[in-house]
């Protein structure tokens, strides 16, 4: 963070950090899962430092265990010029199969918290629900139903997420903090 650019813009603008990780999937039926994630914001948002992107490692919780541990950390750094466009967290789930191929069996998306602080969040993840032939994939073969257009959990789900029958399939549970910087500077009341 030496760059004169950053000295100046840290000066100026309103700053929100976002630190955490993602603890831990529970609730899936599968013997492995891994987690994809990106985090979408608004326009207005720039992320100076860390990565919006990202992928889990794989668990293994073993026979009788049904919680996939990731701890993976989540460290980014935004300037807001407005706080339209609160950042979300947008999940994809899947599993490694005998063969070492994967496979997204879950979605989930929530909002990052908008007050400072500790806080424990817990995503919903929901699979879409297929035709009779694709459920007895997904029953028979664990071939489960997936989204043609990913599109679909964030930018058109106003209009288009109605229109999919969806069942939940497990819950992604997640430690935020949420650091604020120079809001009272430009006005801006946050609770």
């Amino acid at each position: 963070y030496t760059s004169k650019l950053y000295k100046g813009m840290s000066q100026q603008l309103p700053e929100v950090h976002i630190i955490g990780e993602i603890l831990h999937g529970y609730q899936f039926s599968s013997s492995n899962a891994f987690a994809k994630f990106t985090i979408k914001s608004g326009d207005e948002w720039d992320c100076v430092a860390g990565h919006q992107s990202g992928q889990t490692q794989v668990d293994y919780p073993g026979m009788f265990k049904k919680k996939y541990i990731w701890n993976h950390p989540i460290d980014l750094h935004y300037f807001v010029k407005s706080i339209d466009g609160w950042p979300k967290i947008i999940f994809e789930v899947g599993n490694l199969d005998e063969y070492g191929s994967k496979q997204v069996f879950g979605y989930g998306i929530c909002h990052l918290p908008t007050s400072v602080g500790k806080h424990e969040i817990e995503c919903p993840v929901w699979r879409v629900v297929g035709s009779t032939l694709q459920e007895a994939y997904a029953f028979f073969l664990d071939i489960k139903p997936q989204l043609r257009d990913t599109k679909l959990i964030y930018e058109t789900a106003q209009q288009d997420r109605q229109k999919i029958c969806t069942v939940s399939v497990g819950t992604i549970k997640m430690r935020i903090s949420v650091l604020l910087r120079n809001f009272k500077k430009f006005n801006l009341e946050w609770e």
